[in-house]
């Protein structure tokens, strides 16, 4: 007798959208570039004063505008059904992606930097991925709709019905990244070091961004410690 699905209502990537996640935005960054120093290089825009505010009108203006319409082209509301037999993704009647437990080998949970990703690698090397966003929108549960997904396997594994899937670390979960986060840390203590004791002309900005970028990777390495002590 089969079980109620687990559902779980997520704001997704849409997943038919494959490599136009990427090159989407890349020609609206060049568009937008190309219209403002387009308007001075022809001399339609002349002086200091409205060149600039030119450029703040089309770059401003025009990336919000952008930033907009990338939301509402990629991002889907959709619903993760997890059932007895397959992982479902539906965007309300329409079917986004559809895998079936028993041709998974393997997947990898990944998260970093307010974005989330879930690999699967199927039987035949086929990858695909569930990914999310809480930049862009606010996402819902996903870490909790890996962690259901990741008892479903165990149960049908258990159970005798697929075999034995991988789960495979993400980078926050190799050694790797704690070495990085070693060096990281003795560079952080010589800035700072050099900070307060040195001479050197300081950057504000660029100071603020080494901190931040710092914090963001401590961020996401602690976010993995339990996942950690699980493959340890």
């Amino acid at each position: 007798m089969s079980s109620t699905p687990a559902a779980f209502k997520l704001q997704l990537f849409d997943p038919a959208r494959g490599a136009s996640l990427v090159v989407i935005p890349l020609l609206g960054i060049f568009a937008l570039f190309g219209i403002a120093f387009g308007g001075i290089a022809t001399g339609m825009i002349t002086g200091p004063w409205l060149a600039g505010a030119y450029m703040v009108a089309v770059l401003g203006g025009g990336g919000w505008l952008g930033y907009r319409a990338y939301k509402k082209l990629v991002i889907v509301s959709a619903k993760v059904l997890l059932s007895d037999t397959a992982v479902q993704v539906v965007d309300q009647d329409r079917e986004l992606l559809v895998i079936p437990y028993d041709t998974i080998r393997a997947y990898r949970y990944q998260s970093f930097n307010d974005a989330e990703e879930l690999r699967i690698t199927l039987t035949n090397n086929e990858r695909l991925k569930i990914r999310s966003n809480s930049k862009l929108t606010k996402v819902g549960d996903f870490a909790g709709m890996v962690a259901a997904f990741a008892t479903k396997l165990t149960q049908q594994q258990e159970e005798g019905v697929i075999p034995v899937v991988t789960r495979e670390k993400s980078f926050f979960e190799k050694s790797i990244s704690t070495w990085l986060l070693v060096a990281m840390t003795v560079l952080i203590g010589m800035v700072t070091f050099d900070l307060l004791t040195g001479t050197h002309t300081k950057r504000p900005g660029s100071l603020l961004m080494v901190y931040s970028n710092y914090l963001i990777y401590l961020g996401a390495w602690l976010a993995a410690s339990a996942r950690r002590k699980i493959t340890s």
